[in-house]
């Protein structure tokens, strides 16, 4: 069953089982959310009659991706439908903060592509210009979240991008913190988790 967040022009929906999951998608992308990463989606694609954007919950993605943004090449005549599977296994069992960054993350590229940016520059333009608004974003959303900690959580998914191997990873105290945090928030005990 696929089920529509309340946006105007409901063109941001979601056909997701898993009940945690569709839960972080509703707190995290819905209309009523007025953070500054949920503003540029609910912009571009809650308002429009060419882009929408499409959770799903899948079981079958490789052990090491918690979702990804099937982007089909980019702007094309006619609308662009993105989908964004999210892997379950493991993501519900992580913390809500941790999935919250994941839906994030694969939100702005949904994002990035509607603004026209090359699949290879997304993620460096994440690093450049996002982190600091997701990490913003994680702490309305998680009320208690400290600043580090929301900043190495936004910095997820990001190790790919020459920004972060310039700059995190050539700093040990900043790439220790990072993985320690990452992995705190999703294998480990920190953060809220859900409870259904």
């Amino acid at each position: 069953e696929t089920v529509k967040t309340p946006v105007a022009t409901q063109k941001i929906t979601y056909s997701i089982k898993n009940a945690c999951l569709r839960a972080m998608v509703e707190a995290t992308i819905s209309s009523n959310m007025t953070n500054q990463i949920n503003t540029l989606i609910q912009n571009v694609f809650g308002n429009s009659t060419k882009l929408n954007i499409t959770f799903v919950d899948v079981d079958n993605l490789p052990t090491n991706v918690d979702g990804y943004t099937n982007i089909h090449g980019g702007i094309v005549p006619g609308p662009l439908t993105v989908p964004i599977p999210l892997a379950t296994p493991p993501l519900p069992s992580f913390s809500q903060q941790y999935i919250a960054r994941v839906i994030m993350h694969e939100a702005l590229h949904a994002y990035l592509t509607a603004m026209g940016t090359s699949e290879s520059q997304q993620h460096e333009s994440m690093m450049i210009n996002y982190v600091t608004q997701m990490a913003i974003s994680l702490q309305q959303m998680c009320p208690g979240l400290s600043s580090s900690d929301a900043q190495n959580l936004a910095l997820g998914g990001l190790q790919v991008s020459s920004t972060f191997q310039n700059t995190i990873e050539t700093d040990m105290a900043l790439s220790g913190s990072f993985m320690a945090t990452n992995m705190a928030y999703s294998e480990g005990s920190l953060g809220l988790r859900c409870t259904f």
